[in-house]
């Protein structure tokens, strides 16, 4: 009897063990499309999520981007976007593979908003030319999502956000346009620390000091080299104030801030441009929480405080590079 219960909890611990490494089931809040992505000035033709203050796109989107092929090995659940290190899939599987970007694809864009949605996380692992993407990964509706700055910061790809327009652009960037995103700058030079943060988000740091403060608190964790970033718009905004524009036809027509922002959330992705000619700073102030390049800020900060030793190098690579 004693043999047979050991034998149960040995059964049940190995059962605890595998759980606690499977994929992690989540439904949490996104925003779908609220960012447009542009490689090289060219517009990419995806759905994108931004989740956590990270965007994703799909590893098909991602393979398009980069002309690379994309395949799958379902043994180690590893997908490979380029180039398989030598020996990790076997010859029979290999020769089976596509060795040739996907096909440019015609997907729905579906509109941008917030929706709550349910999807899995680090289900799979993902390599991009043999490197590992330590970033998370999810699967949404049956395509798997990777972290576009990720991505391309791996492969050398400078990546901006014009705030204006909520766009990213990856690679070359059209003449004509400004980003005031933070410069790197000389150890110590900004007025930036951190403060154990409390709360919900207890076992963060809360930065302080930063260009966005009493608009945004951003929060971080350092585990090595890997940073997470978190932000919370904390803008004060009145959503019963009447704001008075003037539409294509000249008629002038007054709404709450609170209208103007269900306007911004439900119209189609195209129409960024046309809101900030007509709204300016409130369209600016709307989409400031998730067109912030937090992430360039935190690692500012860590690089000048020496918690993150700064790149060595910088250098801007196109889609048809050949990466060794």
């Amino acid at each position: 009897m004693i043999k047979k219960m050991t034998l149960i909890i040995f059964a049940l611990m190995l059962l605890f063990q595998a759980s606690a490494f499977a994929a992690q089931n989540k439904t949490a809040e996104v925003e779908i499309n609220k960012v447009k992505v542009r490689v090289n000035n060219v517009q990419v033709a995806s759905n994108n999520l931004l989740y956590n203050n990270t965007t994703y796109l799909t590893i098909r989107a991602v393979a398009e981007m980069l002309k690379l092929p994309v395949n799958f090995y379902k043994e180690t659940k590893t997908v490979y976007i380029g180039k398989v290190p030598e020996g990790e899939v076997p010859e029979k599987v290999l020769s089976t593979w596509s060795m040739t970007a996907p096909a440019k694809s015609n997907v729905e864009l579906e509109k941008p908003r917030k929706a709550k949605i349910s999807f899995v996380l680090n289900e799979v692992s993902i390599k991009v030319n043999g490197k590992k993407i330590s970033s998370d990964n999810l699967i949404y509706k049956g395509s798997t999502y990777a972290p576009m700055r990720a991505v391309a910061q791996m492969l050398g790809y400078d990546v901006k956000v014009h705030v204006p327009t909520s766009t990213v652009y990856i690679g070359e960037v059209p003449a004509n346009l400004s980003f005031d995103n933070p410069k790197p700058a000389s150890n110590n030079s900004s007025k930036m620390y951190d403060v154990a943060a409390t709360g919900s988000m207890k076992g963060w740091r809360l930065l302080k000091g930063h260009e966005y403060e009493g608009k945004l608190e951003i929060y971080y964790k350092l585990n090595g080299t890997m940073v997470s970033t978190q932000v919370k718009d904390i803008q004060k905004v009145d959503l019963k104030k009447k704001v008075s524009w003037v539409d294509d036809s000249g008629k002038k027509r007054q709404n709450t801030v609170g209208e103007i922002y269900k306007m911004f959330g439900t119209f189609s992705e195209y129409t960024s441009e046309w809101f900030y000619e007509k709204f300016g700073d409130l369209y600016a102030d709307w989409l400031l929480s998730s067109t912030a390049d937090v992430s360039s800020l935190v690692d500012r900060y860590l690089e000048e405080s020496g918690q993150l030793e700064a790149p060595g190098s910088n250098i801007t690579l196109g889609p048809d590079s050949v990466f060794e």
